[in-house]
């Protein structure tokens, strides 16, 4: 029973450790997006006069 409770207490910090991984990756990729979107300034080419 001990056996099994710490494959179970392995398994979950692991995945924890996976998903806190993923979430700084994305969050990482959404700060770079952002990054240039709001460097931009606008554009005049649909301008006339």
């Amino acid at each position: 029973m001990r056996n099994r409770y710490n494959i179970k207490t392995t398994l979950h910090a692991r995945c924890q450790t996976y998903v806190q991984d993923r979430l700084t990756a994305i969050q990482a990729a959404i700060n770079a997006a952002r990054e240039p979107a709001n460097s931009e300034t606008k554009s005049s080419a649909g301008d006339k006069y």
